[in-house]
């Protein structure tokens, strides 16, 4: 196996531990801001590559209580989050009777403003 670091046709800009997450599975990228899919912190990072050689963590989005964020689609100034059952959380439960009992009812998360969007 060839490491991608030597890869002629790869230029490295910048790093990012993405909050102290780097369990991220899925990045899309809109309006200066990188927005990136967590498998096991169950959540988006919000990342502004505005500056790409020194990305900054900006926000951290949660999912709803024992869910992940797996896929992220951008459109036109939206953001959809594909959320699921976090499977290793499942793992805590007897059955998925008791998973869904258990949980803290989630309440609708307030979608926060783009970190550009000056609208009040």
């Amino acid at each position: 196996m060839y490491p991608i670091s030597h890869s002629p046709n790869v230029t490295f800009l910048g790093h990012t531990d993405q909050g102290k997450r780097p369990d991220g599975v899925q990045i899309m990228v809109d309006r200066g801001h990188a927005y990136i899919g967590h498998m096991f912190s169950d959540g988006i990072s919000v990342i502004d590559v505005r500056n790409p050689k020194d990305p900054k963590p900006v926000n951290f989005i949660a999912c709803a209580p024992n869910t992940r964020a797996h896929h992220l689609q951008l459109h036109d100034n939206l953001l959809l989050a594909v959320n699921s059952a976090n499977v290793w959380a499942l793992q805590r439960y007897q059955s998925q009777q008791d998973y869904f009992t258990s949980a803290a009812t989630p309440i609708a998360p307030q979608m926060p403003r783009h970190p550009m969007d000056s609208r009040k």
